[in-house]
């Protein structure tokens, strides 16, 4: 009896053993596999020069441009670099270089984590940043910051943002490759393998024309986000320790802005306080026309010409009274 007990038990280590060696292998295994995944993802990541990510790839990999455009998809394909850069170089007698990062649907925390990186690597002489009026309304468009995951581990202004917004199991989770690029996965290898379109210096231009709109008046009574109002005003002390001349700009728009909502409040109120030039062109009549937009929020290819045209005069303008 006490020996086949004795086997009894002996047979349980031995099973519990193999079951534990099992699972063991497998957790070793799954880290590898996530190890290697991770690297082959970085490497994709950062060849990448698609239009999701080459902005976020050069500020934080190869950031080396005297004038930076900073901004969301409005950024992105409202502002010509060439143009800007090549006004800017023939009045002063500069060869200052340009870039556009301006990315798909983001806003602070995001502008805040690039213009920390910029610094990093070489202090632009010119910041331009695209607002939207409601940028610092609301709560922080979290899936919005996906794009920033996978550098969570090698950019430490990435891995404090995101700390700042994300919950206690999205940081948990973070420290692990397959996570970080699980909402990307596609997108990436997609892009790398089928490469589609180059976007000159960032600038993604538009065709088109938006020939039926309407713009209605609403009320944007949302509070201003603390963190965001907290990390625009940062972003211009960075700017203004650093010797960097900042400029604010609203793109124009086929929708109604409201200018008594508080974000937008905040937004003039910042830039009178640190005395910063801000040009709205929102309402401006000259570019506010159906033939001069790709959709109510962005400019076809006609249309971000002349508002680049015309913004350079206003920053050259701002920039003559200094010199």
């Amino acid at each position: 009896m006490e020996d086949s007990l004795y086997i009894s038990n002996s047979n349980m280590k031995k099973g519990f053993t193999k079951i534990l060696i099992c699972f063991v292998t497998v957790l070793l295994c799954l880290y590898c596999f996530d190890c290697i995944f991770g690297y082959i993802m970085r490497f994709i990541s950062h060849k990448n020069l698609e239009k999701e990510h080459c902005g976020l790839n050069y500020c934080l990999n190869a950031a080396t441009a005297d004038i930076i455009i900073l901004g969301s998809s409005s950024a992105r394909s409202n502002y010509v670099p060439q143009l800007i850069g090549d006004s800017i170089n023939t009045r002063f007698g500069t060869k200052y270089s340009i870039y556009n990062t301006g990315n798909t649907y983001q806003d602070y925390p995001y502008f805040y984590c690039e213009m920390k990186s910029l610094i990093d690597r070489k202090v632009p002489k010119i910041v331009i940043i695209d607002l939207q009026p409601w940028t610092l309304a609301g709560s922080t468009n979290m899936s919005a910051l996906k794009y920033m995951r996978p550098y969570y581990s090698v950019n430490s202004n990435v891995k404090k943002v995101l700390d700042d917004n994300e919950t206690f199991l999205h940081r948990v989770l973070m420290n692990f490759e397959m996570y970080k690029y699980n909402e990307e996965f596609f997108d990436l290898l997609t892009s790398y393998l089928h490469p589609t379109t180059e976007y000159p210096l960032g600038f993604w231009a538009l065709d088109g024309e938006e020939k039926e709109y309407k713009i209605i008046p609403e009320k944007d009574t949302r509070k201003v986000n603390p963190l965001s109002r907290q990390e625009l005003e940062r972003t211009i002390q960075i700017a203004q320790n650093k010797g960097i001349e900042l400029f604010i700009c609203i793109s124009p728009y086929l929708r109604y802005i409201d200018r008594n909502s508080p974000a937008y409040k905040e937004i003039v109120n910042l830039c009178a306080q640190y005395n910063i030039p801000f040009f709205d062109y929102s309402n401006d009549l000259e570019l506010v026309k159906g033939e001069l937009f790709h959709d109510t929020m962005h400019l076809n290819k006609k249309g971000a010409n002349i508002f680049s045209n015309k913004l350079t005069s206003q920053i050259l303008k701002s920039l003559s009274k200094k010199t």
